[in-house]
């Protein structure tokens, strides 16, 4: 029986800044700021967290070669 995989990757309820805030260097911190500014003008979505490490804009579904809609990013 083929088992089930469980996708890694998943939107989570931490927190954009908090992120953003992490970062070193006060330079590459505001330019992260000003990414996810124009990022959120671009695609009229709100930045959120996928995971630990993945900002996010949006979401969308598709669907797999098995046919389970996935939501994605």
């Amino acid at each position: 029986m083929a088992k089930s995989l469980e996708r890694k990757t998943n939107v989570s309820a931490a927190s954009v800044e908090d992120f953003i805030d992490m970062q070193d260097g006060e330079q590459v911190r505001d330019d992260c700021r000003t990414l996810v500014a124009l990022m959120e003008k671009a695609t009229g979505a709100k930045a959120e967290m996928w995971g630990t490490s993945i900002v996010g804009f949006g979401r969308y579904q598709w669907r797999s070669a098995s046919g389970k809609p996935i939501e994605w990013m």
